[in-house]
């Protein structure tokens, strides 16, 4: 158990930001490729997304009364714990902050409750080893150290920092200061979720089409990385428009996914409905280029809080320095406060 240091010097937020928005293509199959494998994983965990959601906002509540009283611990140290006890937990909070109905919400804490997730004691929660295990995100922290390292090759590249960093280094690093990187990196997956989750009305279709995303950006990877800078709003069309995209079927994206093909066929057919996606003859799937303006504001908000997550955790890497709790650009939230709330719900 350690305490917070600080210091004065730091990466600046709005170069990382600047480089994130005008060169979006040349890490954006690397930072697709992390998120989808991240969310199919929180999915494998009960077979529920938003299961998996309520337990790291739970997680999340304990990172941030550390975080709060200036206390750090490595990865094995938190781990090590039998347990975790919650003084408070509000269904009314879990349903707002997660955009799920109240009663949903409850629902889904009764069932965690049945399948040994979590204790319930009054109005307080603990999480036990079983389901700390259970969530100890062993290859979410490799995956991000490997994000993350590609990630600084770009920053190097452009000026942004000095040197680039070995996944080794940073895995070190994040493992070692575990309650305040992961406190981080779900302050980053949390809204970044739930922005796609207001979007398109559940996560499960935004998972599905998030994975037909991926399979056309990694067929367009070729095309869109020759051109030096693409930016975050030009890189959903250049995925749109490529003519080699093969599409992907049903039963491929239920394999990747995890989710029954019972399930992913019933959604990709709205999203199709929806305009989201378009199916040939085939029945093979690929992006539909009619919804980009709408969900492309998506893209630019949770780039925000991507942007906000590498340079937090870079200047603790790089600096031991922990950046004051804020948002310090709001232009992405009042967008999508204003004008994407329940806007293209394809339940």
């Amino acid at each position: 158990m350690r305490q917070f240091s600080e210091i004065s010097s730091g990466i600046d937020r709005e170069q990382i930001q600047k480089f994130m928005i005008n060169h979006f293509n040349e890490f954006a199959q690397t930072w697709m490729r992390h998120q989808s494998e991240w969310v199919t994983g929180a999915y494998k965990t009960f077979g529920d997304h938003e299961k998996f959601l309520i337990c790291i906002h739970l997680v999340k509540k304990t990172l941030d009364f550390y975080y709060k009283n200036n206390v750090k611990f490595s990865m094995d140290e938190f781990y090590s714990k039998k347990e975790i006890e919650l003084e408070k937990y509000n269904v009314i909070e879990i349903s707002r902050e997660l955009k799920i109905p109240k009663e949903t919400a409850r629902r889904k804490i009764v069932e965690l409750e049945k399948i040994g997730a979590i204790k319930r004691l009054k109005k307080r929660i603990i999480l036990d080893q079983k389901v700390l295990n259970t969530m100890k995100p062993s290859e979410s922290i490799e995956r991000a150290s490997k994000m993350l390292s590609k990630l600084s090759v770009l920053l190097k590249k452009y000026d942004v920092i000095k040197k680039d960093f070995s996944s080794n280094d940073i895995l070190n690093h994040l493992k070692k200061n575990f309650s305040y990187c992961w406190r981080l990196f779900y302050r980053l997956q949390l809204p970044v979720v739930v922005n796609w989750k207001t979007y398109f009305g559940d996560i499960e279709a935004w998972h599905i089409w998030a994975t037909v995303s991926m399979n056309q950006a990694f067929i367009s990877e070729a095309y869109t990385i020759k051109k030096k800078s693409r930016s975050v709003k030009d890189f959903p069309y250049d995925m749109a428009y490529e003519k080699n995209n093969r599409g992907i079927s049903a039963m491929t994206v239920s394999e990747i996914t995890k989710i029954p093909r019972a399930t992913v066929i019933r959604k990709l057919s709205k999203l199709v409905k929806s305009k989201h996606l378009i199916v040939d003859k085939k029945k093979h799937y690929h992006l539909s280029s009619e919804k980009i303006p709408r969900y492309s504001l998506i893209f630019e908000s949770n780039l925000d809080h991507a942007v906000d997550y590498v340079a937090r955790t870079f200047n603790q890497f790089l600096f031991n320095k922990e950046t004051p709790d804020k948002i310090l650009d709001k232009k992405f939230e009042v967008i999508l406060n204003k004008e994407l709330i329940k806007s293209e719900s394809v339940n």
